[in-house]
């Protein structure tokens, strides 16, 4: 597949392959900056959070709003994309590397919803300046209520009518709180989750010191030092647990592989392999993460570094750089050769 895009500044038209989406690199007429358009593009949505009115009038979360739900849009067809592919034989990026027979429309479906919660926390730090903490905490500090239940207005009108239900001062499973488990939304259900879990949910943090979430703290995103793309913010775990009760993966306890156990990042539809969302918004299935240069303990904390990550990082990111310049090249041959024709 390849991707045809227009020059902003000149009107060249280009055709790259799909691999180079959501690079920068100099248009081969005019020698401006362009970004190549696609799916990747939803890696950076933000520049910063909305928090005031523009000067007409217009609130910025609504801007936020529009633009969560392109990306939203982007996703899918880009998942849409990504079915073709895997069903066609065609290679795919090294960055995702599942076997076609492991991959299942519901793996794209689970993939969806963990995208809606990750907008959903977007707009959460859009409208109060950091993302929640991962449990609400009474006078002693004792958990009450899980993150998940705090992004419910942020979930349309369904999510904000359910929010409105709950006894904010009380626990989980205090009785009023505990009777709306039942009516948890779909998007915290992984479509392949037995009736036996009815409940609960398969989308977890990572909790723990210098992690993303950290009891008590609100993680603001322009703290995170780390490669925002490199950064876990939520995932998709084998482990299930009630969807209002303050429980996700202990960082202490986590598995470094991706794996279906109690402690690790894991899915129920592929083995060794599971959806992550990360800081800079965007979801992947991710699979063998040491092969691939994500090391998830690492991946999990903010500001650690992530030295065993950056230098792999570093080496696609420069090959990526080569192959766009060879790229660009051969374009520019092909043009000169064109055009020595037509003379």
């Amino acid at each position: 597949m390849a991707i045809d895009f227009v020059c902003p500044y000149c009107g060249c038209r280009t055709k790259v392959a799909d691999q180079f989406a959501g690079m920068t690199g100099n248009c081969r007429q005019c020698g401006q900056p362009v970004t190549i358009p696609g799916p990747a593009m939803a890696a950076q949505p933000f520049a910063t959070p909305p928090a005031s009115r523009s000067a007409t009038g217009v609130s910025k979360s609504f801007w936020l709003v529009l633009a969560l739900s392109v990306v939203g849009l982007l996703v899918v067809v880009g998942g849409i994309v990504g079915v073709i592919f895997w069903r066609s034989g065609t290679s795919r990026s090294p960055v995702v590397n599942v076997p076609r027979a492991e991959f299942s429309e519901k793996a794209l479906e689970c993939s969806g919803h963990l995208h809606k919660l990750t907008l959903a926390l977007a707009q959460y730090h859009g409208k109060y300046g950091s993302f929640p903490a991962p449990a609400t905490l009474d006078d002693s500090g004792k958990p009450l209520l899980s993150w998940r239940v705090m992004v419910l207005p942020f979930l349309g009108d369904e999510g904000k009518a359910l929010y409105e239900q709950f006894d904010l001062s009380q626990p989980w499973d205090a009785p009023k709180n505990k009777a709306l488990l039942a009516k948890m939304p779909d998007v915290f259900r992984c479509p392949e989750q037995p009736p036996s879990e009815a409940g609960k949910t398969h989308f977890l943090a990572i909790v723990g010191k210098g992690c993303a979430w950290e009891k008590g703290k609100y993680l603001k995103r322009d703290d995170v030092q780390d490669p925002l793309e490199w950064t876990i913010l939520i995932a998709e775990s084998a482990k299930a647990v009630p969807w209002t009760k303050p429980e996700d993966l202990e960082y202490a306890r986590l598995s470094n592989q991706v794996e279906n156990t109690r402690d690790s990042i894991g899915s129920l539809h592929v083995d060794d392999g599971a959806n992550v969302a990360f800081m800079n918004y965007r979801v992947r299935l991710i699979r063998e993460p040491e092969d691939e240069g994500l090391v998830l303990k690492e991946a999990a904390k903010v500001n650690d570094g992530d030295p065993r990550m950056l230098q792999w990082v570093r080496s696609v990111r420069e090959r990526q750089r080569r192959e766009w310049d060879a790229l660009m090249e051969d374009e520019r041959r092909e043009d000169d050769a064109v055009l020595d024709e037509g003379g």
